[in-house]
């Protein structure tokens, strides 16, 4: 079984500045994000549709 480090950064800001953000740890090698979906609510929705 594989045990594989994960990189999830954390991202906040308003949900373009998020998108944005997303992009550049996406690009920078991220496996993954964490987010408040309390914070900014739909953000899981938004997130999962800009990366599809």
């Amino acid at each position: 079984m594989d045990k594989g480090l994960i990189f999830a950064p954390h991202i906040t800001g308003s949900p373009p500045e998020m998108i944005e953000t997303l992009h550049a740890v996406l690009e920078a090698g991220a496996t993954g994000v964490m987010f408040s979906e309390t914070f900014a609510g739909g953000t899981v929705r938004m997130v999962r549709e800009t990366t599809q």
